[in-house]
């Protein structure tokens, strides 16, 4: 075949597809296919070949038969299966294989392509774009064909337009790709729901309508040429200059690093309302004139949630002020860092059970309340100090800067006075009593436990000798020592049978016959003797080992009853508990167990506790005693007369017995009143 003028203008025409203008490249190859089919003589057909979108192959994008028209076949030719075919194509461009079944170019298609087709010539130019190979114009014949070069010139011509319509829809692709990643963009910026703001050289050139919103503007043009401190305060929260951090935050003086910054900022809205927010700024890596995009999102809520959490966790919801966990770190930080000593200051307010018990929880509350203000507003002006309620009544000062325990103890007496004046609650003026305990770092103590148990000790010391203001003697220092030392060893007691119990008969003076026994606790000290029981039990009442020394005492006292039953099935044991047992909810558990170890009935086991035992915690004491009476342990109440005497009070409890105190009955035979109880 010739190029003959009409192949020529075909190829004119060609050029001239709207689809090549429009970069439709699926109407442009099936365009193509038919054109050269009916312009090369004798041809069979023309398949055009596009390669995958993973490069690996090319499948067969159009394909026109000569006398049958489009056709659509499932060919693909992997570029690892035919690298002979390929690498021809990429490297002269035209294949013309007249024998195609033997060609060293196109043998590798014979078995699943040219045989299955019954072709036997091939005429293949290849398709570039950017110098490789993204496709093939295949001439394909039946017989075997000889092409002139007007033949090879008109298919070249005709790849040519193929490779440039190629290129038009590969950069089309790509410009819509563009367009579209922009309109999802703007798009984005636009429905964003935080506020986001892009910055040039410091200054606000766009803005989202979030941020419009957030800062109650107007418009964008509001915020628009603005720089960033210019809507925020002029100092911010950590105390810097806004517009020297603003400088700081926006300089890029490592053009190399393009990382985001986070941090939090306060910012001014345009009505004057300050809040704050989560600033998130990030260097635009593709801009050349230094753009920034800044995300601003308003943490107020979240902030004003932190700190109503960490009031819940540092704070006393009653009074406001700090509690034990906040002290306690208040005054961790002060030892370790200041070179002040640390001071303490402990208040308790004496009368505070009667003020809750005779008057309610209504007002008890109201008391602490205002004792807790009357003691912020004397210590508001001391730099450096923590007030705390560390429990029911109790209240602990911790001051750090320019204070020692002598100075305190001369504003002591003033804080006492202020603290003691009338309480008004509900058109009542009560009257309060307070018992204060001072100590300090430099002379009581370098750390918390020692401090904190030097200050409890002289609490003690002042409610026992009536000392309504008591500073931490190291006169007193060897006997709490020795207190601390034998709460230690009583531990160590408990463990290698140091203790024993006595016990004291109880006779009958109708019977003249013994008919119990009432267990005293007593411990051989092995360097010390014999301990008497005022000086242990005692401090073991307020301390964790009540518990352990307790179970002791009814273990032991089980296992001498269940032999004593075998010779006296009537006999008895009394048992003493203390506050800390009655607020115990496991002890009813433990003593039926050791009855039920041991073959034991309840009966035989009595419980004697105290008036004032009970009055610790009323509630949760009558809850226990109340088990125990379940269990069938006879109650006595021990001391009676010397604590809160009520019959109203004692016949709601279970008890069997009371044991008058012996201020009482002592001096029976001399003076009638005593006669009289």
């Amino acid at each position: 075949m010739s190029l003959s003028r009409f192949s020529q203008e075909k190829i004119d025409q060609l050029a001239l597809l709207p689809s090549l203008a429009k970069g439709d490249l699926q109407a442009l190859i099936a365009e193509t296919a038919e054109l050269v089919a009916m312009q090369m003589d004798d041809c069979y057909q023309v398949n055009i070949w596009l390669q995958t979108d993973d490069n690996l192959g090319f499948y067969s994008a159009g394909l026109y038969r000569v006398m049958k028209g489009h056709l659509t076949i499932d060919a693909y030719l992997d570029r690892a299966a035919y690298p002979a075919y390929i690498q021809a194509l990429q490297r002269y461009r035209l294949i013309d294989a007249s024998h195609a079944r033997d060609d060293t170019r196109s043998y590798e298609l014979q078995e699943l392509y040219l045989q299955p087709q019954g072709i036997l010539s091939l005429f293949s130019t290849a398709i570039r774009f950017e110098g490789e190979l993204v496709g093939i114009l295949s001439c394909e014949y039946r017989d075997v064909t000889n092409w002139n070069e007007d033949d090879r010139q008109f298919v070249t011509q005709v790849a040519d337009q193929l490779s440039l319509g190629y290129s038009h829809f590969r950069h089309k692709q790509l410009i819509d790709g563009q367009q579209n990643f922009i309109d999802s963009q703007l798009r984005l910026f636009s429905a964003a729901p935080d506020a986001l703001f892009m910055l040039t050289d410091g200054k606000v050139v766009d803005c989202n309508p979030a941020a419009v919103s957030l800062f109650a503007a107007t418009s964008a043009q509001q915020l628009i040429g603005l720089s960033p401190d210019q809507f925020s305060p002029r100092i911010q929260a950590s105390g810097e200059n806004s517009a020297q951090l603003v400088a700081k935050l926006l300089a890029n003086e490592d053009s190399d690093v393009k990382s985001f910054k986070r941090f939090e900022w306060q910012h001014r809205k345009f009505n004057g309302e300050i809040f704050d927010a989560e600033v998130t700024l990030s260097a635009v890596a593709s801009s050349q004139d230094g753009m920034e995009i800044a995300v601003v999102r308003d943490i107020s809520a979240q902030k004003k949630q932190q700190i109503k959490l960490h009031q819940l966790a540092y704070s006393c919801v009653l009074t406001g002020l700090a509690n034990r966990q906040a002290l306690m770190d208040f005054c961790q930080q002060v030892l370790e860092r200041d070179a002040h000593p640390l001071c303490l200051l402990s208040v308790d307010i004496n009368n505070f059970k009667s003020i809750n018990q005779s008057l309610g929880g209504a007002i008890g509350d109201g008391v602490l309340k205002i004792v807790a203000e009357r003691l912020h507003d004397f210590f508001i002006e001391h730099s450096g100090h923590c007030v705390a309620r560390v429990a029911g009544n109790e209240f602990i000062v911790a001051l750090s800067k320019d204070s020692n325990k002598m100075k305190l103890r001369l504003q002591a007496e003033s804080l006492r006075q202020r603290l003691e004046q009338p309480v008004l609650l509900e058109d009542m003026a009560l009257s309060i009593a307070v018992t204060i305990a001072i100590c300090d770092s430099s002379e009581d103590g370098h750390t918390i436990d020692a401090l904190w148990g030097a200050l409890s000790t002289t609490m003690e010391n002042a409610r026992r000798d009536f000392i309504a203001i008591q500073v931490c003697s190291h006169n007193r220092s060897g006997a709490n020592d020795l207190r601390r030392l034998l709460i230690t060893q009583l531990e160590t007691a408990i463990e290698e049978d140091q203790l024993s119990l006595f016990y004291q008969p109880k006779l009958s003076l109708h019977s003249n016959r013994c008919i119990g026994f009432e267990a005293l606790l007593r411990w051989n000290h092995p360097d010390r003797g014999l301990i008497p029981p005022d000086q242990f039990i005692p401090l073991v009442e307020k301390d964790r080992l009540i518990t352990p020394l307790t179970n002791w005492v009814i273990k032991s006292a089980c296992v001498d009853l269940q032999q004593w039953l075998k010779i006296n099935p009537d006999i008895t044991i009394a048992i003493n508990l203390s506050t800390r047992n009655l607020l115990d909810q496991n002890l009813p558990g433990f003593i039926r167990q050791q009855l039920e170890m041991h073959g034991i009935a309840a009966k035989h086991l009595q419980l004697e506790v105290t008036e004032s035992s009970m009055m610790a915690d009323p509630e949760r004491s009558l809850q226990t005693i109340h088990q125990l009476h379940a269990l069938g342990t006879p109650l006595v109440i021990d001391d009676y007369g010397t604590g809160h005497s009520s019959l109203a009070y004692l016949r709601e409890l279970p008890v069997q017995a009371l044991k008058i105190d012996r201020a009482f009955i002592t001096a029976a035979l001399i003076h009638e009143h005593d006669r009289i109880i």
